[in-house]
């Protein structure tokens, strides 16, 4: 992390932690449900992708010893 982006974060966790506990508590539970959404709207996309990429036939199939070979190759 660079030294801009660690006094930004430290900047919010200061900021936080004037708030009331209940507050920060109710924070946390905020940006939890919005981080579950985030991963969630990127699971459906990658899932979306995938599904594109079998009905367009641009996908490879095989066993783990052929996964491990186009990695390295």
């Amino acid at each position: 992390m660079s030294i801009k982006n660690r006094s930004r974060l430290q900047k919010a966790i200061e900021n936080v932690e004037s708030l009331p506990v209940v507050e920060q508590e109710e924070l946390v539970e905020i940006i939890g449900k919005r981080l579950t959404e985030l991963r969630r709207a990127d699971l459906i996309a990658r899932v979306q992708e995938s599904r594109d990429e079998i009905y367009s036939g641009d996908y490879k199939s095989g066993d783990i010893d052929a996964l491990f070979h186009d990695l390295n190759s």
